[in-house]
């Protein structure tokens, strides 16, 4: 049994790492390249950047009332592969689209809401 929950912690531990290391990419060459080539304002770029965070307090809000007991590590699972599915869309997001504007900032913000964890 302490085997299973070591192995459980270090695979959560695993998934906040890379997260953290896709963040930490996100943060050089995603606002040079929204404000180049798709048009976008600071200001947006920074709300795009941050509804993450907001998609995160919102979803741990909402989860945490349904999850139970016998069901966390399928939400885990689930979790783990929404929210990885979620940041390599948005990473390819401007080669797949030449969109400027509200479309762009649409589906940058449906895909960075979808990252809920």
């Amino acid at each position: 049994m302490v085997g299973l929950k070591l192995v459980s912690l270090l695979a959560g531990l695993s998934v906040y790492l890379g997260e953290g290391l896709n963040y930490a990419q996100l943060g050089p060459f995603f606002p040079t390249n929204a404000e180049d080539k798709h048009g976008i304002s600071a200001t947006w770029v920074g709300v795009i950047t941050a509804a993450g965070n907001i998609g995160t307090g919102i979803g741990v809000w909402l989860f945490s009332s349904v999850i139970r007991a016998d069901n966390q590590k399928y939400f885990f699972c689930m979790g783990a592969f929404v929210s990885s599915s979620a940041q390599v869309i948005f990473g390819v997001i401007g080669g797949w689209t030449h969109q400027t504007g509200a479309n762009y900032i649409s589906l940058c913000l449906t895909t960075r809401l979808a990252q809920i964890h």
